[in-house]
């Protein structure tokens, strides 16, 4: 899905509210750096938020065939340490100011303001090969429940976009504003 993000590695793809940018080319130097630490088709628990490291975290466990469950960030601690006990993914990707969450465990990588913790998991995934991520949803009882969303279903949606919103090559510029929405309760 993501394959021809090299194909424009020195152009912008990224850049924050303090005009910090990042290249293609710097995501997958990023996305290659993390891969030798998580194990394909490892189960990833992905603290959500608009910045840079979480899109591309995001961008690398998709490009690396690793399955993140996206979780915002703003979740209660005990909602969280719910969704990691319930699931028991191998890592966690998370904010440094969550790291009070998971203070037992060791941070494997860190960039900018986030951190991969390594939770030394003992039970390994059994993942789907098809499986590319997993949403979180209250579903109708309360309790958490998981999206599951297959790569196919991905590239669909991107191929979607692409065409509702009609981008072309050119295109390549993301501009990123952190817009606060306090109606959202979405995954970012």
């Amino acid at each position: 899905m993501f394959g021809s993000i090299e194909n424009f590695s020195n152009n912008t793809a990224l850049e924050d509210e303090n005009n910090y940018q990042m290249t293609y080319e710097e995501i997958c130097s990023f996305s290659s750096n993390l891969n030798l630490l998580i194990s394909k088709r490892s189960l990833i628990l992905a603290l959500c938020s608009n910045t840079i490291e979480s899109i591309v975290g995001y961008i690398s466990f998709i490009k690396n065939k690793t399955v993140p469950i996206l979780v915002d960030h703003s979740q209660p601690q005990d909602a969280i340490l719910k969704l990691k006990k319930l699931y028991e993914p191998e890592f966690v990707w998370m904010p440094k100011q969550k790291l009070e969450y998971f203070q037992n465990f060791e941070i494997v990588y860190s960039f900018k303001n986030y951190i991969l913790i390594d939770l030394k998991s003992t039970s390994k995934s059994n993942l789907n090969e098809n499986l590319a991520l997993l949403l979180t949803t209250s579903g109708s009882t309360g309790s958490p429940k998981l999206v599951r969303l297959t790569y196919k279903n991905l590239s669909s949606n991107a191929e979607s976009i692409i065409d509702y919103l009609k981008i072309s090559k050119k295109d390549i510029f993301v501009k990123y504003h952190d817009i606060p929405n306090k109606n959202f309760t979405g995954p970012f």
